[in-house]
C-alpha cells in the first residue's frame, strides 16, 4: 500500500484509541498467535504507550513505519473498532455487491471488469471517509482513509482502489 502519511497520524490515531491497551490485547488474542516477533511488537508498542513520555510513542513509530506500517493500521482498526464498523457497515450494506460484481480474482492479484463503475464506486467509497470520520470524532488523515480502505477492501482489492482514488 502507498505510505503517503506522516508519524504524526499514526501517532494521533493510537493516541485517540479510547483503550489501546484492550486493542493490544485483543491483536495479540486473535492475531499474534505464536509469532514471538510479533508479540514483541505489540507488547513493546502497549508499553510506549503506557509510558508518560509522549516522545516514545513518536520514536517508536519512526523506528517501526517503514517495515510495520501495517501493524499500525492493525492496532488503529482494533483501537477504534466500534467506531470503523459504524463507519463502515452501511458502506459494505450500500456497495458491496454491485461493487464485488465490477472485478473477479486473478491469481494473487484481480481483473477489473467493468473499470468505469470500479473506479466510481471506489471514489464514492472513499470520498465519504473524510466526513464519516469527523462524524465519529477520529482523526482526518491519509493514515485513517488507508486504515479505512484497507478493513473495507480485501488484500489484493486495496491497492487497486488506492492507484483509481489518488
Amino acid at each position: 500500500m502507498n505510505t503517503k502519511y506522516t508519524t504524526e497520524e499514526i501517532v494521533s490515531a493510537i493516541k485517540s484509541c479510547p483503550n489501546i491497551n484492550a486493542a493490544i490485547k485483543n491483536i495479540l488474542r486473535k492475531e499474534v498467535g505464536n509469532d514471538a516477533r510479533l508479540a514483541r511488537f505489540f507488547k513493546d508498542l502497549r508499553e510506549v504507550c503506557q509510558s508518560s513520555q509522549s516522545e516514545r510513542l513518536t520514536n517508536f513509530v519512526n523506528k517501526h513505519m517503514e517495515d510495520h506500517s501495517h501493524l499500525f493500521l492493525s492496532i488503529t482498526r482494533y483501537g477504534h473498532f466500534a467506531k470503523v464498523d459504524q463507519i463502515t457497515a452501511p458502506i459494505i450494506e450500500k456497495y458491496a455487491d454491485e461493487f464485488n460484481s465490477t472485478y473477479e480474482a486473478e491469481g494473487e492479484g484481480i481483473k477489473i471488469k467493468d473499470k468505469e463503475k470500479f473506479k466510481k464506486i471506489a471514489k464514492e467509497v472513499v470520498g465519504s471517509f473524510n466526513d464519516s470520520l469527523k462524524e465519529h470524532g477520529l482523526p482526518d488523515s491519509k493514515f485513517m482513509q488507508e486504515m479505512l480502505i484497507t478493513t473495507l477492501f480485501d488484500a489484493n482489492v486495496a491497492p487497486e482502489v488506492v492507484a483509481v482514488t489518488s
